[in-house]
């Protein structure tokens, strides 16, 4: 039930749009799809809940939700396809359309016309030579026309870099290994197989396919131990032992027990669990306060 891959720890909300679909089928919750446990815990974990939410997406939206990867978005699709709905189509950015236009003609000099060739050449005879229009002189009876001041075009300066907050360090890689930067400079060297974003002061990483939890430090907390695991939240994290999920503390010790099917994060004190077959909601100390 391990996940395999993480992806974003936010949560990506797409702008509300007009679907394709039966208005009561898209109104279903993502319950009514029987999706695997571990895909509808990410469903429910990031806030999808209907199956409008799913079909507002494009598929590579999806990629967006933490651990989500191709197995479920095969799940999900079939699914929602099964009920006629589809996600929405990925329409790529159009390329730069400057870079499209074609470059400027150059200006070429006017071709000298044959008179001015015979006006150019010096006379033999006793008879004055034209001379040059003088060019740049008003006319009589005009008045000179003054060039109007062009206005300042507007200076712009680079804003200079800053340190990022931690919960919005970079990830960045070096020889297939993870590790962050601040938005200036390297703080944690890339030394793990994958990395997900700091949250509560601590990141959840992946060792040799083990999971544990480093501080600002790059220093771990909780040493990798666990088949998977998921972000800390509100001081505790979604653990998995075997086929169970519960939840830890910092302190690596086991706030509510491992005997749940499936588990979401923590918010506002409150997370869903799944036992029996049935998602009931709880707060911090495990106790249920409402049953599907």
């Amino acid at each position: 039930m391990a996940y395999n891959n993480h992806k974003k720890h936010h949560h990506y909300n797409p702008p509300a749009v007009e679907v394709a679909g039966d208005k009561e089928v898209l109104a279903l919750t993502v319950e009514s799809l029987g999706l695997p446990e571990d895909t509808l815990a990410l469903l429910i974990n990031n806030k999808i809940n209907t199956i409008y939410d799913l079909a507002r997406r494009t598929e590579r939206d999806m990629f967006r939700v933490q651990t989500f990867n191709k197995k479920h978005l095969t799940a999900v699709k079939t699914a929602i396809n099964a009920k006629g709905i589809d996600f929405l189509p990925y329409v790529p950015k159009p390329a730069n359309e400057a870079a499209e236009k074609p470059a400027a003609p150059q200006a070429q000099a006017p071709a000298r016309q044959p008179q001015q060739l015979r006006n150019d050449k010096p006379r033999t005879d006793n008879r004055p030579q034209n001379k040059p229009q003088q060019q740049g002189k008003p006319q009589q009876g005009k008045p000179q026309q003054q060039k109007q001041p062009q206005p300042q075009q507007p200076k712009f300066e680079k804003r200079p870099k800053v340190e990022l907050p931690v919960e919005e360090w970079l990830k960045v890689s070096k020889n297939g290994k993870w590790g962050f930067s601040n938005g200036l400079t390297t703080v944690i060297y890339p030394k793990f197989d994958e990395v997900f974003c700091f949250k509560d002061g601590v990141a959840c990483v992946d060792v040799d396919g083990k999971f544990g939890y480093i501080d600002t430090k790059g220093e771990f907390i909780i040493e990798p131990t666990y088949e998977c695991a998921m972000s800390f939240s509100e001081g505790m994290a979604v653990v998995f032992e075997g086929e169970k999920v519960g939840y830890i503390n910092k302190n690596n010790e086991k706030v509510i027990d491992c005997k749940y099917e499936a588990a979401t994060a923590f918010e506002n004190g409150r997370a869903k669990v799944k036992i029996d077959g049935k998602w009931n909601t709880i707060d911090a100390e495990g106790n249920t306060l409402w049953s599907k």
